[in-house]
């Protein structure tokens, strides 16, 4: 009778211990759960961050860009204003000469009494007008060669609904080559504000016009697209958000657009 009784307590401790075990895994789970979502938002605010902070490093080489280029407009147009000076200071004393000349001959047939002298300085102030004439000739070509020239920025527009980005000016190469000109830095400037602005994944195609041979062309488009990939990773933009393809002259342009060139496909948003 007391073994029964001291089985039965026995088992009646275990099932005890059976349930605050379970209790405890219970606890143990639902802590695991919380903890993994804990790192999941963790993880998600990390990326998010990251992203941040290589859009504000960016940012900060096309800070540097600008301010370059707005240097050296400014010494550009330090020196043009310099040249305006000396020629106009020349076309003044030209002018003050051209003048006193005339000046000069207008009096001398008043000082000389002999008729003879007096007949011939007709003929010098009839020359005088000729120099004078001619002096305004000069002033508009120094005024064509030397003022700036101003232009408007070049555009970039991210049209999703065709999946490209439309350029106000297509990206222009040296010729028979792969080197991106330094007159599409400025553009290629635009392109990268846009990716960054609207967070889009590029595939840059090259193109080019019809020749004999097809294999030329298509390795020259390639490595067209694949400078302006380098051009652009130069200037900030991540790689991974950078394809490139070249297709020769297989692909011919829509309207408005020339054999030789290179679009922008957009792929996927970010």
């Amino acid at each position: 009778m007391t073994t029964t009784v001291a089985s039965s307590f026995q088992f009646a401790s275990l099932e005890q211990s059976l349930a605050s075990l379970q209790s405890n895994f219970d606890t143990y789970s639902s802590s695991q759960s919380n903890l993994h979502s804990q790192f999941s938002e963790l993880e998600s605010e990390s990326k998010r961050v990251f992203k941040r902070r290589e859009l504000r490093s960016c940012q900060t080489y096309d800070m540097e860009d600008l301010l370059r280029t707005n240097s050296a407009r400014e010494n550009a147009l330090s020196k043009h204003e310099s040249q305006l000076s000396l020629v106009s200071n020349a076309s003044s004393s030209s002018l003050q000469s051209s003048r006193s000349t005339n000046d000069s001959g207008s009096k001398t047939p008043k000082q000389h009494k002999s008729p003879k002298r007096s007949a011939r300085s007709p003929k010098s102030t009839a020359r005088s007008p000729k120099r004078s004439a001619r002096s305004p000739k000069r002033n508009p070509k120094v005024v064509k060669g030397t003022a700036p020239v101003k232009s408007s920025p070049p555009q970039v527009k991210v049209n999703l609904e065709k999946g490209k980005l439309e350029l106000s000016d297509e990206v222009k190469f040296a010729p028979n080559s792969s080197t991106v000109s330094n007159k599409s830095s400025l553009l290629l400037d635009q392109v990268c504000k846009a990716i960054r602005e609207n967070l889009v994944r590029i595939r840059i195609d090259g193109h080019t016009s019809q020749g004999r041979n097809e294999k030329k062309l298509v390795s020259l488009s390639k490595a067209r697209a694949e400078s302006v990939m380098k051009v652009l990773i130069r200037k900030g933009i991540e790689k991974g958000y950078l394809e490139y393809e070249g297709f020769g002259s297989s692909q011919p342009p829509e309207e408005g657009m020339t054999a030789k060139r290179v679009e922008f496909i957009v792929l996927e948003k970010a």
